[in-house]
């Protein structure tokens, strides 16, 4: 039985996996290898659509079905089929126009399970596709115009700007969608039924690892349900909401924040 059997650890990507450039250092790919070969079970746990993961998952190692839009979504790349996904009701339509209408410097891009749409366009959201590597997003002139269903909405602008929008649409909708910044700039709109935490115990299950035998990563807000799920780590550079939940606190994103953790379980698992 090798050591690390029945384990599995599931990252968030951007700042925390990958360092500030967008980049796996060696380092970590090694820590990563180490971990595989020892049979332990690595994914990714992103708030990325599939769109956005294709340009990263040619340069990522992993060895199980990756969780992405928040939990919305688990594909098993092997396979190439979607293991699970969880779209929003049909009101996110309006309360999405409804949002718009109210805050007319909004940027809104729209994550369907075959597409990335944007609406009213802005430099925010210019950058968040090319960081993503997504450049084939369908432009639609109204909100009404992009299909059902929906997964996720992200709305797009400087960050002193969101702060007016997040608490408006919390007193309208909270009891229907949950509202989480994933970056300063970056507000993610799902259904409230849905998180990263439910998507990495869902695949757990699927998987057929114990809970305790579960650990995730991450830096930023949309990571807090995982990191109250399971047994959390928080590279230096995470958010203090984010760090007051992890058990572990590590080195930050640019110094190698996965040889930490691995070699914490390293210790942990004789």
């Amino acid at each position: 039985m090798a050591k690390f059997d029945g384990v599995l650890l599931a990252s968030d990507m951007d700042y925390t996996l990958l360092n500030s450039k967008g980049e796996l250092s060696p380092e970590s790919r090694k820590s990563i290898s180490y971990f595989m070969e020892n049979g332990g079970l690595f994914t990714i746990a992103t708030g990325r659509s599939p769109q956005a993961f294709e340009k990263p998952r040619g340069f990522l190692d992993f060895n199980a079905p990756v969780v992405l839009l928040n939990g919305a979504v688990i594909y098993d790349y092997e396979k190439k089929k979607y293991l699970y996904d969880h779209c929003m009701t049909e009101d996110c339509l309006e309360a999405c126009q409804t949002v718009a209408d109210a805050f007319s410097e909004l940027g809104i891009l729209v994550c369907c399970l075959d597409a990335v749409y944007a609406f009213r366009m802005n430099e925010v959201s210019v950058a968040h596709l090319d960081r993503m590597g997504v450049s084939d997003q369908v432009i639609v002139d109204r909100l009404s115009d992009i299909p059902l269903p929906w997964v996720k909405v992200i709305m797009t602008q400087k960050p002193e700007y969101l702060k007016t929008v997040a608490p408006w649409f919390i007193e309208r909708y909270a009891e229907r969608f949950d509202l989480v910044f994933s970056s300063p700039h970056l507000l993610e709109m799902q259904s409230n039924e849905i998180d990263k935490g439910k998507g990495i115990l869902k695949l757990a299950q699927m998987l057929g690892v114990d809970k305790k035998d579960v650990y995730c990563a991450g830096d930023q807000q949309n990571d807090a349900a995982m990191m109250s799920a399971v047994t959390s780590f928080a590279p230096a550079n995470a958010v203090d909401e984010i760090k007051k939940m992890a058990k572990y606190i590590v080195s930050d994103c640019d110094n190698h924040a996965m040889c930490d953790i691995i070699d914490i379980l390293d210790k942990q698992y004789k």
